[in-house]
């Protein structure tokens, strides 16, 4: 299996593992609701028809503490930067199977390009995600939850890379640009293996979504194989990952 491709099964089979396994929008959790809370119900039609500034609003009022806020709110972050299931189904019908072409579809324009401030932007967005999710109580849907977000977040950091150093903007499709070692600061690194890890902690509890019937962790543990990863991943490991080497 090509490197680049392992992210795009991951993707989708988080995807599709986590909408069988639950009986919910995986970025829109609530939109069901029937709160009898004014402000929080009117938050969740916001999130419902896909008003995710609006609903944000409101919910930056709301008690930052409640799990139900912080779910909504995290829906809101992941829904600003462009990250909904209905939006990762059409891009992966419509992708290869190539994992950051798959995030092109979803977060970039008509041709898969991201401008700087919107790789800024939108890194922004799923990162408050990311932390809004990381202090919920982690059950499996969580956990498919801060996958997918992770996996968002290092296409990202790879886009970020690739435009700081050879131009903006970056397309995100199988073509991307090829990345050298040297492109990649201590940031950059960091947050990769932060998402690695954190991939790698989950993996088998998003399994059981599925009754224990994927191939997930075995995918996974190719793509680390791929990478060389041994607790941790070089920048050198990251370019050859990208460059397919």
């Amino acid at each position: 299996m090509r490197p680049l491709r392992i992210i795009g099964t991951i993707l989708v089979l988080l995807t599709f593992l986590t909408i069988s396994g639950c009986d919910e929008n995986i970025f829109s959790d609530y939109s069901d609701d029937t709160s009898d809370e004014a402000q929080m119900e009117q938050a969740l039609m916001y999130l419902d028809d896909g008003n995710y500034a609006a609903a944000k609003a409101i919910l930056l009022t709301l008690n930052q503490n409640d799990e139900e806020v912080k779910r909504a709110l995290a829906s809101s972050y992941a829904g600003t930067a462009g990250l909904d299931i209905p939006s990762l189904i059409t891009a992966i019908d419509n992708s290869s199977n190539n994992g950051i072409e798959t995030v092109g579809l979803v977060l970039g324009d008509s041709n898969n390009d991201l401008t700087s401030a919107e790789v800024s932007s939108k890194t922004s967005d799923i990162e408050e995600a990311i932390s809004l999710y990381e202090g919920l109580t982690l059950t499996d849907s969580v956990k498919a939850q801060l996958c997918i977000l992770h996996v968002t977040r290092t296409v990202l950091v790879l886009a970020e890379r690739v435009g700081t150093t050879q131009g903006w903007p970056v397309s995100l499709d199988s073509g991307i640009a090829t990345v050298v070692s040297g492109n990649f600061d201590a940031t950059s690194v960091t947050k990769i293996n932060n998402s690695v890890d954190t991939l790698n902690s989950y993996i088998d509890s998003i399994d059981d979504l599925s009754g224990g019937g994927s191939s997930l962790r075995e995918g996974f543990d190719d793509f680390l194989t791929d990478i060389g990863y041994s607790g941790g991943i070089t920048d050198v490991e990251i370019a050859d990952f990208v460059n397919g080497t």
